[in-house]
């Protein structure tokens, strides 16, 4: 499964290759890995500090019955309301571009998250669901991981 794979194998690796720093980390993606980073980061965040997710696929809950082996596991706005009542504070943003397809997903996230009180940066650009929106607005999403990880 992706998720034991990110969540162990690729921490555990990373750790015993590489010189790495100690506590959380930042998690990012854009499209199906917006959503995927968004849901990690989200779900663990005692083991993420950042989020930044581009132009993510946020299915509604309805929209998951019957195309997901348990939607509840996919369910991006019942993972945030758990993290809005967490003690676990994580640093979230995300974007989309205007002219995506995915712009409502978007919205509607961004609005889920200000209902449940679930602090976080949504921002929207011009552009499509493209490389060329994703390179233009990836700088934006290194900076607010390294402001965290300077922080910690």
């Amino acid at each position: 499964m992706m998720e034991d794979f990110i969540i162990e194998d690729l921490r555990d690796h990373v750790n015993r290759t590489f010189h790495a720093k100690a506590g959380r980390w930042a998690i990012g993606g854009n499209s199906m890995g917006g959503y995927g980073a968004m849901r990690l980061g989200c779900k663990y965040p005692e083991l993420f500090s950042s989020i930044w997710a581009h132009s993510g696929v946020y299915h509604q809950r309805d929209e998951l019955i019957g195309v997901c082996p348990d939607p509840a596991e996919a369910d991006i706005y019942r993972i945030t309301e758990e993290l809005a009542e967490s003690e676990h504070k994580v640093e979230i943003a995300f974007d989309c571009g205007m002219e995506d397809y995915l712009l409502e997903h978007n919205r509607r996230l961004h609005t889920h998250m200000e209902q449940v009180g679930l602090t976080h940066l949504y921002v929207e650009y011009p552009g499509d669901h493209s490389w060329n929106y994703w390179d233009e607005h990836l700088q934006e999403a290194l900076d607010q991981h390294s402001r965290v990880f300077a922080r910690e």
